[in-house]
């Protein structure tokens, strides 16, 4: 049976397994904080104890040509969390303003 740092990496490298980005189970341990920059993304992750003492990692991960992502792993679950949308707005009575 895995354990509950392997089944959060797992989780994590299951979300960038087409990036080929992967964390391991000794990243997920409580108190570690990470920033990942790897094939455009940027990622920072820390691993906060839930309340039955097991690890939740968190992340927030940042790309040049989608949107950010939030997302909480704890005990077997994943979370997408409020991350910054992006927008683009112009007026076109504005010159220049495209």
């Amino acid at each position: 049976m895995p354990t509950p740092e392997e089944r959060a990496a797992d989780a994590f490298n299951g979300y960038f397994v087409n990036f080929d980005i992967r964390i391991g189970p000794g990243d997920v341990a409580v108190g570690t904080h990470r920033t990942i920059g790897e094939r455009s993304w940027r990622l920072t992750h820390r691993v906060d104890p839930e309340d039955a003492g097991l690890p939740s990692l968190a992340f927030y991960a940042a790309h040049r040509i989608t949107n950010d992502r939030h997302v909480r792993i704890w005990a077997g679950h994943v979370d997408h969390l409020d991350a910054i949308n992006e927008f683009y707005a112009f007026d076109p009575k504005v010159p220049n303003s495209k």
